[in-house]
């Protein structure tokens, strides 16, 4: 009886010892891929927000991911940004994964998001194997590749949705009516095209008329969790190009002065995309804020009255982040922000910028000039 229990120990252990190794199985499947056939994408763009399992568009990818929750949404996004690498621009980064997500119909925060650059027709990393063996089954994920001149851009990236909406519409006609699925303790918010707010509770759903033509920026809230965040554009067509991708590109700032050029323009860019006049820059407005730095708890009032414009109609938004982009990212984006974004009240701004080793600091005060 003993030897029989040694023997089955021993098999057990020569067993764990000579198994496939995690993620040896999906490297040798990836090896017996070809790789050399052109890459297909699904589409960046969506006209709804939907979530679902989907098969890769690309067949050298329907083997390798069998078995994962593979979404359309995602994979759409995904191929916005492996295209736009492959083209040699763009990046991961926090904004320009938000934005290819609602492109593709994603209206939740992304968990993760990887990419990868190989030789053309080359079989995909070792790493990038292993990201796709750790992804739970049930978990939404894509991956895609693209092509480009002499490489293959490959790009993963992955969601955790708390909550399932359901399909919603990202393009509306005017007067329609945006309904939301029932959220146990949750709220929506929207920010209508004009930036004027309105919420309401999602315990037993909810309906937003969408009277205004332009686009609205909805929320859904759960205590204190985002569970959703999206664009939905009424009478008008959703932009194709993400909001902070200028149209004549400048490099990331090594300076302050560099990081406080950048930030003019994406200002500009901005107001301009919304079809909103430019606002003044004013060296007194600028000196306002300075103003302003030294006692924040006076407000941006105190501030404006210091330099001889009493009365006048100032709000203050302050950044600390990594690049300015970011900056610009959470204020674009915040609802209660979009009514000072949407503005047109306000004509005149004064800035303060600077850069050191944790990132860049931005201040940034909108003045209606007139009020004072």
């Amino acid at each position: 009886m003993r030897s029989m229990l040694l023997m089955t120990v021993a098999l057990a252990t020569t067993t764990m010892a000579c198994g496939p190794k995690a993620p040896g199985s999906l490297s040798e499947m990836a090896d017996k891929i070809d790789w050399a056939g052109t890459p297909r994408l699904p589409s960046p763009d969506a006209g709804a927000y939907a979530d679902g399992i989907e098969a890769p568009r690309d067949p050298a990818l329907y083997s390798l991911l069998r078995g994962k929750h593979h979404d359309g949404a995602l994979a759409g996004a995904a191929s916005a940004l492996a295209l736009a690498a492959a083209e040699g621009v763009g990046g991961l980064t926090r904004w320009e994964l938000r934005e290819a997500a609602w492109r593709a119909g994603w209206p939740y925060p992304v968990a993760d998001a990887r990419a990868w650059s190989v030789g053309d027709g080359l079989t995909p990393p070792r790493d990038l194997l292993t990201w796709v063996e750790q992804i739970p089954a049930d978990e939404p994920m894509s991956l895609v590749r693209a092509r480009g001149r002499d490489s293959d851009e490959w790009v993963g990236m992955a969601g955790r949705p708390p909550v399932q909406l359901g399909a919603l519409p990202r393009v509306a006609n005017l007067g329609s009516p945006l309904l939301l699925p029932p959220v146990p303790g949750g709220t929506w918010r929207a920010a209508d095209p004009s930036g004027a707010l309105s919420e309401g509770s999602l315990d037993k759903g909810g309906s937003i008329l969408l009277s205004g033509a332009g686009e609205w920026l909805v929320q859904v809230v759960q205590g204190d969790k985002e569970v959703a965040r999206f664009p939905v554009y009424v009478g008008v067509n959703p932009a194709t190009t993400p909001l902070l991708r200028l149209p004549n590109p400048m490099p990331q700032p090594s300076s302050g002065p560099d990081a406080d050029a950048l930030a003019r323009a994406l200002l500009d860019h901005v107001r301009n995309a919304y079809g909103r006049p430019t606002l003044s820059a004013s060296p007194m407005f600028d000196a306002a804020v300075q103003q302003y730095m030294r006692n924040p708890a006076a407000g941006s009032a105190a501030a404006l009255s210091a330099i001889g414009f009493r009365g006048a109609k100032g709000i203050v938004w302050a950044c600390d982040d990594v690049t300015v982009e970011n900056c610009f990212d959470n204020w674009v984006w915040d609802l209660r922000r979009r009514e000072g974004l949407m503005s047109t009240t306000y004509d005149s701004y004064g800035l303060q910028t600077s850069l050191d080793g944790t990132g860049v600091h931005l201040t940034l005060l909108l003045v209606d000039a007139e009020s004072g």
